[in-house]
């Protein structure tokens, strides 16, 4: 948002008589970079500053049907809340208008001009303001963001925040670029309604949320996204029969964690099995616990040189 400050009323030595009693936005012209809005009033208050603006459109396109029409039915007022000007919060008063639909066909004969350009349909903030909250939301739990946007002098609950970050992923892209993604099991509640959720292994951001596992999903979207050639999953025989039957020739690389799993799970039972057959070898037993922390702390203090050895004994 950009504010042309007029200088009608700059307090200069010439004009010592110039009125001081004004607000400091008194005189801002704000410039949405939108040509049919008009501004009417400036409003200032303690911490807030309220913007009055109509549109200057001599009709408007039916939302239903596509229609445009010129017949005016009446006026209100729509509040959208925007970001912040100089520490004070920002609310935009639009004078909307109403409008007859002449289209005999479309079953919504009075529609309201939409603000697209500016918010959604029936928000109540602008899209720089849901921006802000969805950024702060990736990176924080709810309720620390809805604590930190009161720093940007944005009211907004923690519901609000998940609410927000919830609308990211209504709708799943069929087809993307990616040729590195990694599948794993995804809940919004744990042990509650398991789906898959798909992630771009470059840049680590989730690019689909499907609704099951090893269901019609799953096999749709494998199928749309043919040019995939590496896909990083777990052990469970849902994702790996889907991508065997749906795409074989991809190369399955299994991830960190259950790649750790497999070699303990391996490598545990053979320890094991070794420390059994010594341990009917051994002479003396294994020392309690007391007797194996006081080694290795002698250990610890024998390490490095005299004067570092003299420097752990006092600390």
């Amino acid at each position: 948002m950009q504010q042309v400050i007029s200088t009608t009323y700059k307090y200069t030595s010439k004009k010592e008589n110039a009125p001081t009693n004004r607000g400091l936005f008194h005189d801002f012209r704000f410039s949405l970079g939108y040509d049919n809005l008009q501004q009417d009033g400036i409003s200032e208050a303690v911490g807030s500053l309220t913007v009055f603006l109509h549109t200057a459109g001599k009709g408007a396109s039916c939302p239903y049907c596509g229609h445009f029409s010129h017949r005016l039915h009446s006026y209100y007022s729509r509040h959208i809340e925007d970001l912040e000007v100089y520490g004070h919060t920002l609310e935009l008063v639009i004078k909307v208008g109403k409008y007859y639909c002449d289209n005999v066909s479309c079953p919504q004969k009075i529609f309201c001009e939409p603000l697209s350009f500016l918010a959604r349909r029936y928000g109540r903030r602008s899209y720089l303001v849901e921006e802000r909250i969805r950024s702060i939301s990736l990176e924080l739990t709810s309720r620390k963001a809805s604590s930190l946007l009161q720093l940007f002098h944005i009211t907004a609950s923690s519901s609000s925040c998940l609410r927000i970050l919830q609308q990211c992923g209504q709708h799943n892209p069929m087809h993307n670029k990616s040729i590195y993604v990694g599948i794993d099991d995804f809940a919004y509640k744990k042990g509650k309604d398991y789906m898959s959720v798909v992630v771009d292994q470059m840049t680590h951001i989730p690019i689909a949320l499907l609704e099951d596992r090893n269901g019609e999903a799953l096999d749709n979207w494998l199928i749309r996204n043919p040019q995939i050639q590496y896909i990083t999953r777990d052990r469970g025989r849902c994702f790996t029969e889907a991508i065997n039957r749906i795409i074989p020739g991809v190369t399955q690389i299994c991830d960190r964690f259950h790649l750790i799993k497999n070699m303990t799970d391996t490598m545990i039972p053979e320890i094991e099995k070794i420390i059994r057959q010594t341990k009917k070898k051994l002479k003396y037993e294994y020392p309690d616990r007391d007797t194996a922390s006081s080694l290795i702390l002698q250990d610890i203090f024998n390490m490095g040189d005299v004067r570092h050895r003299e420097k752990l004994k006092i600390y």
